[in-house]
């Protein structure tokens, strides 16, 4: 037989690697949630002040109001989004969703 033990083993090793690593090969967001609760961020701490932002469907409101370490925190949000091939164009969090999102916001400024 052409598969042999080992053969289905590193088979199957690719296979979960493929699908735990996705499309983005940078990506360091692990989780699903953990983007859609990065994009929240980005669209509430950043383009609710009017960053500009590159990704698709994440557009500015305003004028900016950004001091240079806000813009620095937005701009370290998009890289990590956008390393993940992330956009702006979703779904919404609910309330258990956004309480999460409060909590990560604040592990994600100390890291």
């Amino acid at each position: 037989m052409i598969f042999n033990s080992f053969g289905l083993l590193l088979v199957a090793t690719s296979l979960l690697q493929l699908l735990h690593h996705g499309t983005g090969q940078d990506c360091k967001l692990a989780d699903e949630n953990v983007k859609e609760i990065m994009i929240e961020q980005l669209k509430n701490d950043c383009l609710k002040k009017g960053y500009e932002s590159s990704l698709t469907g994440c557009e500015a409101e305003g004028e900016p109001k950004l001091n240079k370490k806000q813009r620095k925190k937005c701009d370290k949000t998009e890289k990590k989004l956008e390393a993940c091939d992330a956009n702006c164009e979703g779904k919404t969090l609910n309330s258990l969703q956004s309480s999460i999102y409060t909590l990560l916001v604040i592990y994600y400024s100390l890291t």
